[in-house]
């Protein structure tokens, strides 16, 4: 995949397409990748799960996962936020590039507020 803005002697040139090749970037949708900008949380929560496989199905979710206020089921991002941030077991439905996750089970859900405190370490 080629970028309309990103130079082909660029520095990062190789990189973002070695990484769409990969499919671990898309792009805006419009033939674009913005590399000026900062990434935002959404785009790296996406790129990783994409590099460990995690795929996420909106409906095999467990409706008891935690819901964060900055992200809306209809955010494009939902889905990756949520297999970023609820423990859970699953099993693989389907296989190769059709395959998914189903949720079949919510871990404890982490005290993220002493995290932010504290660190991963406590107190």
């Amino acid at each position: 995949m080629q970028f309309t803005d990103v130079p082909a002697n660029a520095w990062y040139a190789e990189a973002v397409r070695d990484g769409a090749a990969l499919g671990l970037i898309e792009g805006d949708g419009d033939g674009t990748f913005r590399p000026e900008d900062t990434i935002t949380r959404a785009e790296t929560v996406a790129i990783i799960n994409r590099m460990l496989g995690r795929k996420p199905h909106g409906g095999e979710l467990l409706e008891q996962a935690v819901q964060w206020v900055d992200n809306p089921q209809d955010a494009w991002y939902y889905e990756d936020m949520l297999e970023a941030t609820a423990g859970h077991d699953y099993e693989w439905l389907g296989e190769g590039e059709n395959c998914a996750e189903r949720w079949t089970a919510l871990q404890a859900v982490r005290d993220w507020t002493a995290l932010e405190r504290y660190g991963p370490q406590g107190a």
